[in-house]
C-alpha cells in the first residue's frame, strides 16, 4: 500500500522520490539556501507499518554523508510529544543514510524530523507568553517575506547605566536546538531565582528569537543562503532588515548601558557535541578576547552534568568581520559568544532533548550573569 508523503506545512521539508512497499525514498530540500541538512515531513497510512525511511541525498548534507551515523530522527504520533528513534546506517557507496520507523497499529499519521522542530508560530505563541510575564514585546521589523519578527526588551531600558546583554537564535534557521536552550536561558530570567533578581535590578536583556523568521517558517536549513549568510552580514551595511534593524536598537542601547554580553544560539553539523564557536585571538579587541574564554570556564562551571559541556571541545572557527560575534565586539567592545548546542548527542553519548536542552540554556543564563558580574567586579 501506498504511503501519503507531505511536507506542505510550517516548517515542512522534504521532497518524495519514492513511497512504494516498505521503503520510503525521499530528497531533503535546500530551498532558501545553499546548503541542506533539516528535513520534516509528514505521513499518512502508516498503521502497524514496519518502514525503511531513506534519505537519497545524504552525500550532500553540511558535514558530509559520515555524520549523519550518529543522527537519531525524532517522529511524533500526535500530540506534542515527539520520540527520538535509533540512529540510522550509512551506504557510503549509494550515498545515502537510512533507518527504521516502526508505527503502532492505532496511529495512522506520523510526523518524522531530523530533529525536534520548533516552528515561526511557535516562537510567537512562547514571545507573547513572556510579554505577560512582564516583558516588553515588540515588532523589530518585517521580513523580506512579509512576517513580523518578535524582539523582546526585558529590564528597565530606559534606565541609565544597566548592564546589557543580547541573546539571538536561529541565523540559521534549521538549527531547531537554538530555541529550546534560548527557552530555558529566557526562564531563568523571568523566575523569581538569582537571574532574574539581577535583571530586576540591574540588567537590561534583549532577545530576538527567531532572526530568520522567513526559512524557519518554510522549512529551509538557511545557512549560505543569498544574498548573504544571516552569520555575515553583521558588518558594513547589512543586507537583511533583521539584522540592520537590531543593529539599530543595540546601538541605541549601548549608549545608554554597559554593553556586556552577545549570545548567540545556534547548532553545528549532526555529529558534533555542545560547544562554543570561538574566533582567531588576532581579529577580536583584548578584552573580548578574554572573555570569550572566560564565558566557557563558567558556563562548564555551571553546566549539568547531565547535559555535559567541556571548554576543551570549543574550537577556533570563522574569522570574516561580518560574523555576529566578531562584528558586535569590535563595534562595542563587548564579549560575543556563539554557543553550538548538539542536535543529537552530547560528547558523553547522552541524547538530547527539549527538557535537557532547556536545562542547558539555564545554565548559560546563570554563566551569563556571573560573567557580567566578575566583569562589573574587575572595573570593566
Amino acid at each position: 500500500m501506498a504511503l501519503d508523503f507531505t511536507s506542505d506545512f510550517e516548517t515542512g521539508n522534504g521532497e518524495l522520490v519514492d513511497a512504494s512497499g516498505d521503503e520510503l525514498h525521499f530528497r531533503a530540500e535546500s530551498k532558501r539556501g545553499a546548503w541542506i541538512l533539516w528535513w520534516h515531513f509528514e505521513l499518512r497510512d502508516v498503521a502497524a507499518r514496519k518502514l525503511t525511511i531513506v534519505l537519497d541525498n545524504a552525500g550532500e548534507v553540511m558535514g558530509k554523508l559520515t555524520s549523519l551515523s550518529r543522527v537519531h530522527p525524532v517522529v511524533n504520533l500526535g500530540g506534542k510529544d515527539w520520540h527520538r528513534l535509533a540512529p540510522g546506517t550509512v551506504d557510503e557507496l549509494a550515498g545515502t543514510w537510512r533507518f527504521a520507523a516502526h508505527f503502532p497499529r492505532d496511529r495512522d499519521v506520523a510526523r518524522v524530523a531530523f530533529c525536534y522542530p520548533y516552528g515561526y508560530s511557535e516562537a510567537l505563541r512562547q514571545a507573547r507568553g513572556w510579554a505577560k510575564a512582564g516583558a516588553e514585546l515588540r515588532s523589530l521589523c518585517e521580513s523580506p517575506g512579509g512576517r513580523e519578527v518578535p524582539m523582546l526588551v526585558f529590564g528597565d531600558a530606559q534606565a541609565q547605566g544597566r548592564e546589557l546583554v543580547v541573546a539571538v537564535a536561529r541565523q540559521h534557521a534549521g538549527e531547531t536546538p537554538g530555541s529550546f536552550v534560548l527557552e530555558g536561558f529566557v526562564e531563568a530570567f523571568v523566575a523569581s531565582g538569582e537571574c532574574g533578581r539581577w535583571l530586576r535590578e540591574q540588567g537590561v536583556l534583549v532577545v530576538v528569537p527567531v532572526m530568520d523568521v522567513d526559512s524557519v517558517a518554510e522549512g529551509g536549513f538557511g545557512k549560505w543562503q543569498p544574498p548573504v549568510d544571516f552569520n555575515r552580514d553583521w558588518a558594513g551595511d547589512s543586507r537583511w532588515p533583521q539584522i540592520r534593524a537590531l543593529r539599530g536598537v543595540i546601538e541605541e542601547l549601548a549608549a545608554r548601558h554597559r554593553y556586556r554580553l552577545f549570545l548567540d544560539f545556534h547548532a553545528p553539523c549532526a555529529h558534533e557535541p555542545n560547544f562554543l564557536a570561538l574566533h582567531p585571538d588576532e581579529v577580536l579587541p583584548p578584552g573580548p578576547r578574554a572573555g570569550q574564554k572566560l564565558f566557557g570556564e563558567l558556563l562548564a562551571t555551571h553546566q549539568s552534568h547531565w547535559f555535559d559541556f567541556h571548554p576543551e571541545d570549543s574550537y577556533i572557527c570563522a574569522s570574516e568581520d561580518g560574523v555576529s560575534a566578531i562584528a558586535q565586539a569590535r563595534e562595542h567592545g563587548c564579549t560575543a559568544v556563539v554557543i553550538e548546542t548538539t542536535y543529537h548527542l552530547t560528547r558523553n553519548g547522552r541524547i538530547a532533548s527539549p527538557l535537557r536542552y532547556r536545562q542547558h540554556g539555564q545554565a548559560v543564563a546563570i554563566a551569563a550573569v556571573a560573567f557580567v558580574r566578575e566583569q562589573r567586579g574587575s572595573g570593566f
